[in-house]
């Protein structure tokens, strides 16, 4: 395996790692932390140049709306285009 295949693999691994987290927060109604990893997600997907993936997680900042708000519909399958597009990556 060379190192740019490695590198992708890990970068794949910690946007998965933040993808899970932003799910088990709106599981746990957590929404400062699914905000939290929303941003921490987005940011990684940016440096990932990968234009797909940057939009789905920007989807998904936007629907989880700023602090104090209430998600808007379709948070959960945000999420879910995200975990999707992550798994398109590595196939």
């Amino acid at each position: 395996m060379d190192e740019v295949s490695e590198q992708a693999i890990l970068d794949n691994a910690a946007m998965t790692v933040e993808a899970i987290a932003v799910s088990r927060a709106l599981l746990d109604s957590d929404l400062s932390e699914a905000r939290f990893r929303a941003q921490l997600l987005h940011h990684q997907a940016a440096i990932s140049g990968d234009a797909s993936l940057e939009e789905a997680a920007s989807r998904v900042v936007r629907l989880l709306g700023p602090p104090g708000s209430i998600p808007s519909l379709g948070c959960g399958a945000a999420v879910l285009a995200v975990s999707t597009r992550l798994a398109e990556r590595l196939a």
